[in-house]
């Protein structure tokens, strides 16, 4: 259901989508700088916006395209390790899922 909650599987899913969300954004703010635009260009950008606006599993398609850095940090072990960890201490009721007053944290250090 769409209760808000965040289970401890889905939350490096959960910091992926936001983070990618995030870099996307910011990419298509900045498009007036040349890497952007030999990147991907402005209106690739758009379009992996409006796929990832549909939801997390969209990162499977938007993956493959971002720059290899990006993509190594965010599938390294130690990132991996990072988010069970900040999953652990942000679950202060030890239920194993982030309730949304949880998740208000992370998604502000994000």
């Amino acid at each position: 259901g769409h209760t808000g909650e965040v289970a401890k599987g889905d939350f490096l899913a959960l910091v992926h989508y936001v983070l990618v969300m995030s870099y996307l954004q910011y990419t298509a703010d900045h498009q007036h700088m040349p890497s952007a635009d030999i990147i991907l260009g402005h209106d690739k950008i758009i379009e992996i916006l409006e796929n990832l606006a549909k939801g997390v599993d969209a990162l499977t398609t938007i993956i493959p395209i971002l720059p290899q850095s990006l993509v190594d940090d965010i599938h390294s072990e130690t990132f991996c390790r990072e988010c069970a960890e900040q999953f652990d201490l942000l679950d202060e009721d030890r239920s194993g899922v982030l309730e949304p007053k949880e998740l208000i944290p992370i998604i502000q250090e994000l």
